[in-house]
């Protein structure tokens, strides 16, 4: 009587089994990215018969073709800050190219380079640095003036 009064009160039929599991989900801070310092070229000038390459090394090395004479005291590589969650590694974007004008002539920056600290991810604090460099082709005769443009860098979560 007793097995079958059990049977009677339990909605459990025989051979049904089941599992209980709980949803969670943790929400992160979104990733930001905020400009510290722009890319500078400095000043340079050009030979008139012979193309030349600046380059400028993510970590702020100079390098001038023998063609070009390049004064330096103002070079430096994009910097930016990243922020977001402590510990996360994160992805950078950069473009294939920096287009620069100065109204009527332009330079293009191409063979980005960067440099991240702790290899793209956050430290403790939910921070992180990268600085951008890249190469510059200077035409024989390049018309003077400043040459200014802008780059978008892109950053997610892995």
């Amino acid at each position: 009587m007793f097995v079958f009064h059990a049977m009677l009160h339990n909605p459990v039929l025989a051979g049904d089994t089941y599992a209980e599991a709980e949803a969670g989900a943790t929400i992160i801070d979104s990733l930001s990215i905020a400009k510290a310092s722009d890319l500078d070229i400095g000043i340079v000038v050009p030979d008139a018969r012979k193309a030349g390459i600046v380059r400028i090394g993510a970590d702020g090395e100079a390098e001038c073709d023998a063609a070009l004479v390049c004064l330096t005291a103002s070079v430096t590589p994009a910097r930016f800050v990243v922020q977001g969650r402590p510990g996360y590694a994160y992805s950078v974007t950069l473009p294939e190219e920096i287009v620069m004008s100065n109204g009527e002539a332009e330079l293009h920056i191409s063979a980005l380079t960067r440099s991240a600290s702790n290899d793209d991810t956050l430290d403790l604090a939910g921070l992180g640095t990268l600085s951008i460099g890249g190469s510059v082709e200077v035409a024989p005769g390049q018309q003077a003036g400043l040459y200014e443009g802008q780059f978008h860098v892109t950053v997610e979560y892995n």
